[in-house]
């Protein structure tokens, strides 16, 4: 029997395949980690790219920073090739924003790379010129393309709304609306606020988070990133005019509340000392704003001037007071449209203004006179019967400024608390004082005078 002393040709044939085989694999596997490579350094080079971008962008240091592209040439239409090429594409017009890093470009943001970018400092967004081919066999140029990337913080990706609140503030040449706690979305600091009157159909742009007004109305605060998405809130913003002068009459002593003083009232000369200071009230919360007149007879009493005034009774159909239902006036509550409203309503606010003089007008921080009595949604104010003349109606026999009222209850205790009442429920002896307790449950039949009961 023969030994072989050889390889067959079959068996040569298959080891020759099984080796190309093998080598096959080497050479893809080698090409995969190649091109791998070339998207992990593409991936690095990007990400710290768009780290300085951001940085530079919160710095504000961005003026001289990139080269502007001629909009014809080589480099502009290589860039709007690749602008083309991605999704959304980005048309011309857009492109104009971006500016062109090319190596020395980038080192002035601290960058080393062989990268060609294109950035828009507005958005912060990073466009490659150069790119890179991904796993998927398509060219990307942007860090959120890459298959199982991350997104870059750019503006395109943005699509929080903005975020804020509002707050008032009565200052004297005017009212300020401020914006807290403003912010454009996420990963962005910019954007503009603009602003108007409700029924208004322009917009004002505003110099920064603090708007002056010089009158009182509901306004619009309205704030847009760079990415073009807004959000719009509401205000109302209060004012109270200016109020008439309190007329002092003889034995009349001005005063304020002092804690430090044994009577809690203090006599000051309102030439010297702030007496009052008739402002409106801003927003939900009582801010204690508004100090008003007072005055203490040589008898202890004491009386609050009331300047004239006109006010406004607004109803509305739900709780969060978003829908008018209509105005009271002399006829009932009538519709902003004018005809009058049939149903029952539960919710209502009150508006006070101050009138100036007796002409039914206030001043407003422009220092202009507005009637507040004028047939617009605005206004429709009302001049309290209280200050004018007409008797039939409950006035008096001329027009007044204002009017002093007591300011505490009548009370059947003295000040040290002891009862001068005559005897249980029976007004005899009263007394009026900041120090004594009101009178409850008084009888009628003893608050009728003997000579009214004749």
């Amino acid at each position: 029997m023969k030994s072989n002393k050889g390889i067959t040709l079959i068996s040569l044939i298959i080891v020759i395949i099984i080796i190309v085989v093998i080598a096959g694999t080497t050479i893809v596997a080698g090409i995969n980690l190649l091109n791998e490579s070339r998207i992990v350094a593409f991936v690095t080079e990007m990400q710290v790219i768009q780290q300085k971008v951001n940085v530079f962008y919160e710095s504000g240091d961005i003026a001289d920073k990139g080269a502007l592209v001629g909009f014809e040439g080589d480099l502009w239409d290589e860039m709007q090739r690749v602008a083309s090429s991605i999704e959304p594409p980005i048309g011309a017009t857009e492109l104009k924003d971006f500016k062109y890093f090319n190596k020395a470009e980038l080192k002035k943001i601290e960058v080393d790379s062989k990268q060609e970018v294109i950035i828009n400092w507005e958005t912060r967004e990073v466009i490659s010129i150069t790119g890179v081919k991904d796993s998927d066999g398509k060219m990307k140029y942007r860090l959120e393309d890459i298959v199982g990337g991350t997104r870059n913080i750019s503006g395109r990706e943005i699509t929080a709304m903005p975020t804020f609140s509002l707050r008032t503030e009565e200052f004297s040449d005017s009212l300020k609306i401020y914006l807290d706690n403003l912010s454009y979305g996420e990963n962005i600091n910019k954007g503009t606020v603009n602003y108007r009157e409700k029924g208004e159909t322009t917009w004002k742009e505003a110099a920064g988070t603090e708007i002056k007004v010089y009158d009182f109305g509901t306004y619009e605060v309205k704030v847009t990133n760079v990415v073009g998405i807004s959000e719009t809130k509401e205000i109302k913003v209060v004012y109270g005019g200016t109020a008439n002068s309190p007329v002092v009459l003889s034995g009349m002593d001005p005063v304020i509340y002092d804690e430090l003083e044994a009577t809690k009232w203090k006599i000051i000369d309102p030439t010297v000392t702030k007496w009052y200071d008739y402002k409106a009230q801003q927003g939900t919360t009582d801010g204690r704003t508004s100090e008003w007149a007072n005055v203490r007879l040589t008898d202890g009493s004491f009386f609050v001037w009331i300047p004239r005034y006109a006010y406004k009774i607004t109803y509305y159909t739900d709780a969060s007071k978003t829908t008018i239902a209509g105005y009271s006036d002399t006829r009932g509550i009538v519709q902003p449209n004018g005809t009058a409203y049939t149903g029952t309503l539960a919710y209502g606010d009150i508006d006070v203004i101050f009138l100036s003089g007796v002409n039914n007008k206030y001043v407003n921080k422009l220092g202009q006179e507005i009637d507040p009595t004028k047939d617009t949604n605005k206004y429709r104010y009302i001049v309290h019967p209280a200050f004018i003349n007409d008797v039939d109606a409950g006035g008096w026999d001329k027009e007044l400024k204002g009017f002093w009222v007591a300011k505490y209850e009548m009370s059947m205790e003295n000040g040290s608390g002891t009862s001068i009442a005559v005897s249980n429920y029976t007004m005899g002896n009263v007394a009026l004082g900041s120090n004594v307790k009101a009178v409850s449950k008084p009888r009628c039949s003893n608050l009728v005078m003997d000579k009214y009961r004749k």
